[in-house]
């Protein structure tokens, strides 16, 4: 089956013969707003990355930004 691209098509009254039954609907204003509860949390300079050598040992790596 090929993906076919929605073509809005009118009748000769010059109503659309074919609307999208659904659609995304959203109280927000825009995307940002709304996917800021699916965001992680970002950390950036507050708590340090810690790496597993492997000898054993711990290394810790701290990113500042600016």
């Amino acid at each position: 089956m090929k993906n076919l691209p929605y073509v809005k098509k009118y009748d000769k009254n010059g109503k659309v013969k074919n609307p999208i039954p659904t659609g995304y609907f959203h109280d927000e204003p825009n995307r940002r707003k709304r996917r800021e509860p699916l965001q992680k949390e970002k950390h950036f300079g507050k708590r340090p990355q810690i790496i597993h050598c492997k000898d054993g040992s711990l290394k810790r790596i701290y990113h500042l930004g600016n």
